[in-house]
């Protein structure tokens, strides 16, 4: 599923944060509403403008933010690292690094 289709942000809308299209409803209220237990089925009846596609849109919304955070951090990790250990870190394949192989790599 592309969230793309069912999520926008409008400057004028509640400062441009994430919303459904064409609702009032934020993302953040769907996802509030989901970890506090509560079912797609009571979301729909509490928000009727709503669909399941679009609740599952904001779940897909949320992966990819914690996804492009985890990258962020990721990248942030390796800076760290070579600004600490400099020279030494150098021969590092941060790449190889990241996705596992940290059990082989002693610094």
């Amino acid at each position: 599923m592309d969230w793309r289709n069912h999520i926008s942000t409008d400057p004028q809308i509640y400062d441009g944060k994430p919303c459904i299209k064409g609702t009032y409803i934020l993302v953040s209220t769907i996802l509030d509403n989901l970890a506090a237990g509560m079912s797609s089925d009571a979301i729909l009846q509490s928000y009727p403008s709503l669909t399941c596609d679009a609740i599952d849109a904001a779940m897909f919304y949320e992966a990819d933010l914690a996804r492009d955070n985890l990258d962020l951090l990721e990248t942030n990790y390796v800076s760290y690292m070579a600004g600490l250990y400099g020279e030494i870190w150098e021969g590092v394949d941060t790449d190889e690094y990241l996705a596992g192989e940290r059990d082989e790599w002693t610094l």
